[in-house]
């Protein structure tokens, strides 16, 4: 390889861990992904070659990155139906989670554990809201 092609390596890898250290802070940014991405970007550049136990702990941080990344889109519905939520709860929290991560709020990185709460707590009024309305429209 070409010293001018690993010297653009090693930048976008450098990069995309101070992108991930950002990540970190700001809900917005997949921290672990991107950390994932940059191992991977300085392992193929040819000057991080990880071999040994280095091989086995670039593994284990792999499978850490799929549970973790999986667990923090399941994990709000799965706490909404294990602490008494309704199914319309699982869905406002799912929303609320996307919201809060795709959307800028004066709450910044606490929205991410805010938000799901306020739309599991939402979406479970929605329902009391529509049966009252059509009660009241019965009589």
């Amino acid at each position: 390889m070409s010293p001018l092609v690993i010297t653009l390596l090693l930048l976008l890898g450098f990069a995309c861990i101070i992108l991930a250290f950002i990540g970190a802070i700001f809900p917005g940014i997949p921290g672990l992904p991107v950390a994932l991405i940059a191992f991977a970007i300085l392992h193929f550049s040819g000057l991080f070659v990880f071999h040994g136990w280095m091989l086995t702990l670039l593994m284990a941080f792999v499978l850490l990155v799929v549970v973790m990344s999986v667990l923090d889109y399941l994990l709000p519905s799965m706490m909404a139906k294990w602490f008494g939520g309704s199914k319309y709860a699982s869905w406002g929290s799912n929303i609320a989670l996307i919201l809060c991560v795709f959307i800028s709020t004066p709450l910044g990185p606490f929205a991410i554990v805010v938000g799901p709460f306020l739309g599991a707590y939402i979406e479970e009024l929605v329902p009391i809201a529509t049966l009252t309305i059509l009660q009241d429209k019965r009589e």
